[in-house]
C-alpha cells in the first residue's frame, strides 16, 4: 500500500490471501494501522482481531484493517480503536474497488477529528450483510461524520445494521454520519448525541 506506513498485528501490507488467522495485542502506528493487517489489497477470510488497542496518530486506523482495496469476508474485530481521522471498528478506510461481506465489529471507536464509524470510518466500496454494535465517539472541536456503521459513505451498503451509541459534533448519525452513496435494507437503533445532520436509517 504505497504512501502508508501499513502497520498490522500480523501483516503490514497484504496483496495475497490471508485466512483463518487472528491477532491480539496493542498496535501503534501513523497511517494505515490495523489490528490484523495495515493495508489490504488482497483477500482476508475468516479472520479476527480481538484483545488490545489499535492506535493511529494520523489517517486510516481500523480494528482489523487500516486501509482496504481488497476483499474482507467472515471477519470481525472486538478491539478498542483510537485515531485521528478515518477510524473504524473493522476498517478505517475503504477504496471504491473494495468489498466487505458477512463481517462485524463490536469495537469501541474514538476519533479526535473526523470520519469515525462502528464498522468503517470512510467507505467508498461495497458493504454487504455486516453490523457494528460498539460506541463511536468524536472528541475534536470541529469533528464531523460519526456513524454507527459508517462515518462517511460514498459506496453501496446493503442488508446491514448498527446498534451502538454515537457521540459527535456535527453530522452524527445512528447508521451513517454523511451519505453520498447507496443504503439499502439497513437499519440502526443506536442513540445519537447531540443532534446532528446525520443520515439515520430506522
Amino acid at each position: 500500500m504505497s504512501g502508508y506506513n501499513s502497520v498490522g498485528g500480523l501483516i503490514g501490507s497484504n496483496s495475497g490471501d490471508v485466512s483463518f488467522s487472528f491477532a491480539t495485542g496493542s498496535i501503534t502506528g501513523k497511517d494505515g494501522v490495523g489490528g490484523l493487517v495495515g493495508g489490504n489489497g488482497g483477500s482476508i477470510t475468516s479472520c479476527s482481531s480481538t484483545t488490545g488497542t489499535v492506535t493511529g496518530s494520523h489517517y486510516h486506523t481500523g480494528g482489523l484493517v487500516g486501509s482496504n482495496t481488497g476483499r474482507i469476508d467472515l471477519a470481525y474485530s472486538t478491539r478498542t480503536v483510537n485515531g485521528l481521522s478515518y477510524v473504524g471498528g473493522l476498517v478505517g478506510f475503504t477504496f471504491s474497488d473494495s468489498v466487505i461481506t458477512s463481517s462485524y465489529a463490536t469495537s469501541s471507536v474514538t476519533a479526535t477529528d473526523t470520519h469515525a464509524g462502528g464498522l468503517v470510518g470512510d467507505n467508498s466500496g461495497g458493504v454487504i450483510n455486516c453490523y457494528a454494535t460498539g460506541p463511536v465517539t468524536e472528541t475534536g472541536i470541529l469533528s464531523s461524520a460519526a456513524g454507527g456503521l459508517i462515518g462517511t459513505n460514498g459506496g453501496n451498503v446493503t442488508v446491514s445494521f448498527s446498534t451502538g451509541p454515537i457521540i459527535g459534533k456535527t453530522d452524527a448519525g445512528g447508521f451513517v454520519g454523511q451519505n453520498a452513496g447507496s443504503v439499502t435494507s439497513c437499519f440502526s437503533s443506536g442513540p445519537v448525541n447531540p443532534n446532528g445532520g446525520g443520515y439515520y436509517v430506522g
